[in-house]
């Protein structure tokens, strides 16, 4: 009796291991660790992977916004731009894109208008 519970619990967890993670789940997490460890590429790479499956609204603008600061690091500054702009079209997160948009103006120069953003 004991063996057979044991044997279906392990058979239960093997289903459970065998049940695929979202692409974006792993993509994400490879961003945040090369994030970590200072590699802007890579961290780039997986996070334009996981925005390519992303579906739900909020999660996206998240990872827009963090390709446009890991862009704007880079010192591509136009292309956190577009980033920024496809996060502020959505109208979600409007604290963090009004946060992030100051950051990229005190990238490109602009002090004054950083400082408006990042006060709002």
């Amino acid at each position: 009796m004991l063996r057979r519970d044991f044997l279906s619990f392990l058979a239960g967890l093997a289903a459970v291991a065998m049940i695929p993670a979202p692409a974006w789940a792993g993509a994400l997490d490879d961003g945040e660790a090369a994030w970590a460890r200072g590699d802007l590429a890579a961290a780039i790479a997986a996070w334009e992977a996981a925005l390519k499956v992303e579906t739900d609204p909020t999660r996206r603008v998240d990872l827009q916004l963090r390709l446009a600061g890991a862009h704007r690091e880079l010192g591509a500054v136009d292309i956190a731009k577009g980033y920024l702009d496809q996060a502020e079209a959505t109208g979600l997160l409007p604290a963090r894109v009004a946060s992030d948009r100051g950051l990229w103006l005190l990238a490109v120069g602009d002090a004054p208008a950083a400082e408006i953003k990042l006060k709002a």
